[in-house]
């Protein structure tokens, strides 16, 4: 019993050693402004990284880059944003909440059957090949993906349909 209470000792106090090591080390490095030029060449390789793949995305789904920045452009509680202005200054807030969201329903949908999953990646392979190898002139909104991932090949079916009675969707 006794040799346990030494050796939880010896962890609390290497934690605290450590945990006292990164607070002087921070207080140095912000006195100094060392960490800024790491900080910033680490945020630029992260956004390197994104747009890369955000390039590749938007290179598959033309029309995609313009729905997605229309959607995050308008104001979506316009007439309460006029009437209370500093309203505007909790958007983050909703876009937490929306990301909060749309995760639990990929998680959802993750939970279902493999037979539904594969209908989906079916599906927007199926979109994918209208547009680049059948030269559909589609254009991929936010929703025509968003129904494509849900509905799958009935979902391409009736997005294709739509498309060809000139219902824009």
């Amino acid at each position: 019993m006794l040799k346990l209470g030494i050796i939880e000792m010896k962890i609390t106090i290497k934690f605290l050693a450590v945990i006292l090591l990164i607070l002087l080390l921070s207080i140095i490095v912000s006195a100094d402004d060392k960490l800024k030029p790491i900080i910033d060449t680490f945020f630029n390789a992260i956004k390197a990284v994104v747009d890369a793949i955000s390039g590749f995305i938007f290179g598959f789904f033309p029309g995609l880059e313009e729905s997605i920045n229309s959607l995050l452009s308008r104001d979506f509680l316009w007439p309460v944003s006029e009437w209370l202005p500093w309203i505007r200054s909790l958007y983050w807030l909703f876009y937490l909440a929306a990301f909060f969201a749309i995760i639990a329903i990929i998680a959802k949908l993750w939970s279902l059957s493999k037979r539904y999953i594969l209908n989906s990646i079916v599906g927007v392979l199926l979109l994918l090949i209208l547009i680049h190898i059948f030269d559909v002139e589609m254009k991929i909104t936010l929703l025509k993906l968003i129904i494509t991932a849900i509905f799958g090949v009935p979902g391409v079916i009736f997005i294709l349909i739509l498309h060809y009675l000139r219902i824009p969707l």
